[in-house]
């Protein structure tokens, strides 16, 4: 007996049409999920160089502001600012600078030479000598008589700081001949109080009033006597360059010139220190002598 087979062929028809449609399918959802995928890289190359774009945009609008600062900056500066280097004031400077001191004398090779001055100090002449001597950098003796102190005590505590030396040159300028060994004490002491009361060290240094001693008088001071060897009796002259031209014509290596403190000596110092200065070292009579505070006896030079 035949059997008949029945068949549903709607149902062969949807098997069939899956079997085609899903490969199909299945193609289209790659190509899809392909799409999306390139999309997306796409995105992300906008985004990076829109990211790019935008930082460079900042970066260049923040190197605008900068530069206009600065360039607002620099248009509010002095239209004459120069370079330090080129800047005049530092040329000026240079010039006004302090210069260094010179190296410490050595008389016993060096030709040396010691400027003293007599009779100060005195509120006129004693400020001139020292300024010139300040700015020569050079450095004299001073011996000063004591009564003049008191009212002129500034300039010596000046010739003090400077590096002057200080000596003793009596009270009131008597002579030592003439007086008793007391009276001369007693014009010694007086002067050296002075001197201390000022602040100043004591001296060491005596020079007695016009030269006037004797060995019996020297045997009884206790200190250095100092004379001299070029005296250009600058107190007997009528101008200052006549002054200036007998020291100069008398000063030789190892001297000790003694002068004045006063007016028409100090006019001229300034003249006499540009042009010793050559030639010599000058320096204060310790230097000279290599004197120290157990010294004594006469000294007339080196």
């Amino acid at each position: 007996m035949n059997t008949v087979r029945v068949v549903n062929s709607s149902r062969l028809w949807d098997n069939q049409l899956k079997s085609i449609y899903r490969p199909a399918q299945f193609a289209r959802a790659y190509m899809l999920m392909l799409l999306v995928l390139l999309a997306s890289v796409f995105t992300v190359l906008e985004l990076l160089a829109h990211h790019q774009t935008v930082s460079g945009y900042f970066s260049n609008a923040q190197s605008i502001v900068r530069v206009q600062h600065e360039t607002a900056a620099v248009s509010q500066l002095p239209k004459n600012l120069l370079p330090e280097q080129n800047n005049p004031s530092v040329f000026l400077l240079q010039k006004l600078a302090t210069p260094l001191p010179p190296p410490p004398a050595n008389c016993q090779v060096d030709a040396c030479l010691a400027l003293t001055f007599d009779d100060g100090p005195d509120a006129a002449s004693s400020p001139i000598i020292l300024t010139a001597l300040e700015k020569a950098q050079v450095k004299a003796t001073f011996f000063l008589i004591g009564s003049y102190v008191g009212p002129n005590v500034s300039i010596v505590q000046r010739m003090q700081a400077d590096g002057d030396d200080i000596g003793n040159h009596s009270w009131t300028h008597p002579y030592f001949t003439k007086l008793t060994a007391d009276q001369i004490q007693q014009q010694i002491d007086l002067t050296q109080a002075a001197i201390t009361a000022a602040g100043v060290r004591a001296p060491v240094l005596l020079r007695p009033p016009y030269g006037a001693i004797n060995q019996a008088i020297a045997a009884r001071i206790n200190m250095p006597i100092i004379m001299w060897n070029v005296d250009p009796k600058d107190w007997a002259q009528k101008d200052s360059n006549s002054i200036a031209q007998m020291v100069e014509a008398q000063a030789k290596p190892g001297a000790i010139i003694v002068m004045h403190d006063k007016l028409l000596t100090a006019m001229a110092i300034n003249k006499i220190v540009t042009d010793l200065k050559s030639k010599y070292r000058l320096v204060t009579v310790s230097q000279l002598l290599n004197l120290d505070p157990a010294s004594h006896g006469i000294y007339f030079g080196r």
